[in-house]
């Protein structure tokens, strides 16, 4: 028994060791092997190019040198002078200054002078009239054309045919109207300066002319080809390179090498051996120990007794599973945001918690409520993996409380949001909010030089009493409503917050989360109207570009927030097709109108997207005829989740689940934004008083429909109704 257990040890090593050893070794060449191909392309790329500027830069050397000599000698300046009678002296000084020129050049073949007015050719060797110059078809071709530069290969006929490539430049320069400058290199120099250029380069070089000749080198089709246009010329130079496919990288390697690897695998697969042979030990004795209990217990079989053994460990492992969904760390999260709700007092919480477990002190003069939320979330996404995101998040988490302590500065923090971390503030010494408006300053700054985003930070007003956190939560979360318009990267204070209920901005703002909020829940009709309005009060007005795209960041801002509420397919088709699209019309448009239009195709496309995808859910009926039964029932003061969920035959857990996977907000928000807009309507249709039109909404006492009012559009029912 004891050498069965150990062949098997062995072989569910040794396979999968040598298959491992086999892969490594085939990637290791594939790698090496691709590794040296992309260098050589690149070694090949640079030196085409260094093979062009060496070409471009003789060939201008040469152009320059010609102009010169032709704008500063009066000789060759003469010739063109149709008044004046060249003397022997000049004609020979004219002759000497074009042969000092071929000289000077050993590119150079020949040079000659074409003057219009009498038809004569000066060459380097005689002066004759065109009609008995060998060149006279190549000078009638460019005479009148106004061409000016290098040609492609062409026949020249001189004391023998040969193959050149000639500069024209009409005389006087870049009029003509006196005659032509020709000059003619013979290709056979052009090969051999090519072949001295490539010929330290392995790879197969050409050059190509305009019309597709090759000048120099040899053109194949084989390998990565790599251009590089001449800008004096126009020719093309190319090269290919073939790479070392992987046998011919193997087979390259010296043999000591392959042996020395070899060597190498044997001796791994001997001390495999060595060591299970080793490690066996422990494990015979632990089997021995196994057959023994097993026998005992009745247990014939060792698999038998071992999977007995594991599934009673699973079996443990889940009830401790279940058991520890009511941990500390849900306990913990769960008071922290009924707190912040108002829904529990600091007391409750405080006989639930240990006061290290929060971090608080009961007894603390001041407390704060601090909001901190990540910028441009949806780039963060998109930019990082799920890993690297969780490890930034936890970078972000660990500074608040690190810095606090450096501080000396209280705090307990939790997430709210994917990108939004609440924290509550208490100083240890001096209870002053410039203290905490330095802490929230010095975590911005931390955040922004040491991580690769940036957050903004909104501060509500300090409370006497931990029980009344939720009012400097409200303030922060209004507070932070503001970063579209006070910037991003930045520490927004409650007292930064400015009363712009009048305002044309303000009502504009609420019109765009108004209209965000439509958008959410699918009604496109509303959410066209608002958009619609939102466009009609900007197109009469004058704003600046800086005041479009903050209205704008505040829509995307507000849209990301409303469509990262949903469900992951529907987050999905925000970040994938919406907000990428929106900054990308915010970055590039011009004119008003022109963004108008951008803005509306893109979130009409989206509108599209998210209808398929709640099509397509076999959930979208049930939750339709919830909000179906919302909107007939809303006036009921008795209307809950579980009578909905009874009519619906639902449970009330899956009903609220799957409301808010569809929707991204709960059940009971949905409830209060309908009559909330039932009552907006009554406001100013009807001259019913608060408390009637609470009534009428579902709320029997008048101060709760006053608070949730204000809640909700930010203003009471009496406020809201004398403003419109």
């Amino acid at each position: 028994m004891n050498k069965k257990w150990y062949s098997r040890l062995l072989l569910s090593y040794l396979p999968l060791f040598s298959v491992a050893m086999i892969v490594l070794i085939m990637i290791f060449y594939v790698l090496l092997n691709a590794y040296a191909r992309q260098e050589m392309d690149k070694v090949n790329r640079v030196y085409t190019g260094y093979v062009r500027d060496a070409l471009d830069t003789s060939l201008v050397s040469m152009e320059r040198t010609i102009t010169q000599e032709f704008l500063t000698n009066t000789h060759l300046q003469a010739y063109f002078e149709s008044n004046m009678v060249m003397d022997s002296f000049q004609s020979y000084e004219a002759y000497r200054a074009l042969t000092d020129l071929v000289a000077m050049n050993d590119f150079i073949h020949s040079i000659y002078l074409y003057r219009r007015f009498d038809g004569q050719v000066l060459t380097h060797i005689m002066n004759m009239p065109i009609e008995q110059f060998s060149d006279r078809a190549f000078i009638e071709r460019h005479l009148d054309t106004g061409f000016e530069g290098w040609t492609d290969p062409r026949s020249y006929r001189a004391s023998e045919p040969l193959t050149a490539i000639s500069l024209v430049k009409q005389l006087p320069f870049g009029s003509g109207t006196l005659g032509l400058l020709v000059v003619n290199v013979e290709i056979d120099k052009i090969q051999q300066f090519f072949v001295e250029l490539s010929g330290a380069n392995s790879a197969s070089m050409s050059l190509i002319a305009r019309d597709g000749q090759v000048m120099a080198g040899e053109s194949t089709k084989t390998g990565t080809e790599f251009r590089a246009a001449s800008r004096e010329a126009g020719w093309d130079v190319r090269s290919r390179m073939d790479g070392k496919n992987l046998v011919q990288l193997v087979s390259s390697l010296p043999p000591a090498w392959l042996t020395a690897g070899s060597l190498f695998l044997i001796l791994c697969f001997a001390s495999l051996i060595l060591i299970t042979r080793r490690n066996y030990r422990p494990v015979e004795y632990i089997l021995e120990r196994i057959h023994s209990y097993s026998s005992r217990r009745g247990h014939l079989d060792d698999f038998q007794f071992i999977e007995s053994s594991i599934e009673a460990l699973l079996q443990q492992s889940q009830e401790y599973k279940e058991k520890s969904r009511f941990d500390l760390f849900y306990k913990k999260k769960h008071y922290f945001l009924e707190l912040l709700e108002g829904n529990v007092t600091w007391e409750t919480v405080a006989g639930q918690l240990d006061p290290a477990v929060t971090g608080l002190l009961p007894h603390a003069a001041q407390s704060w409520y601090l909001v901190m939320e990540m910028d441009q979330y949806s780039g963060f996404v998109r930019q990082y993996h799920a890993g690297d995101q969780n490890l930034l998040k936890f970078a972000l988490f660990s500074i608040i409380k690190e810095m606090a302590e450096l501080q000396r500065v209280n705090v307990w923090q939790e997430w709210i949001a994917n990108q939004q971390i609440a924290v509550i503030l208490q100083c240890k010494e001096q209870p002053e909010e410039e203290t905490v408006l330095e802490y929230c300053h010095k975590l911005r700054s931390w955040v922004e030089t040491n991580l690769s985003f940036t957050v903004t930070l909104a501060l509500g007003p300090a409370v006497e009493q931990l029980s009344e956190i939720h009012h400097s939560y409200l303030a922060a979360m209004e507070a932070l409503d503001c970063k579209a318009t006070v910037g991003s990267n930045s520490v927004i204070p409650h007292t930064a917050v400015k009363e712009q209920r009048n305002g044309e901005i303000y009502d504009r703002l609420i019109s765009i989360r108004s209209m965000c909020h439509m958008f959410r829940l699918g009604k496109q009709e509303e959410w066209e109207q608002l958009f619609s309005d939102i466009c009609g009060t900007i197109q009469h007005g004058t704003h600046s570009h800086k005041e479009l795209v903050n209205l704008i960041n505040f829509l995307i801002y507000h849209l990301n927030n409303e469509m990262n509420e949903l469900a992951e397919e529907y987050a999905n088709a925000w970040n994938g097709h919406g907000a990428p699209r929106l900054y990308k019309a915010l970055d590039e448009f011009e004119t008003w109108e022109e963004l108008r239009g951008l803005i509306l195709c893109i979130l009409q496309d989206l509108f599209a997207r998210i209808e398929t995808i709640r099509a397509n859910n076999s959930q979208l009926m049930a939750v339709r005829a919830v909000k179906d039964y919302i909107s007939r029932h809303y006036a009921d003061p008795g209307l809950s989740l579980i009578q909905v969920s009874d009519v619906v035959n639902m449970q009330p857990v899956q009903l609220s689940r799957m409301f808010k996977d569809e929707f991204g907000e709960k059940f009971i928000d949905y409830v209060a934004s309908v009559r909330v807009d039932q009552a907006k309507r009554l406001l100013l249709s009807t001259d019913a008083s608060i408390q009637e039109i609470g009534r009428m909404v579902g709320y029997l006492h008048s101060f709760s429909f006053i608070r949730l009012f204000k809640k909700i559009v930010g203003e009471t029912p009496g406020e809201f109704r004398k403003k419109q």
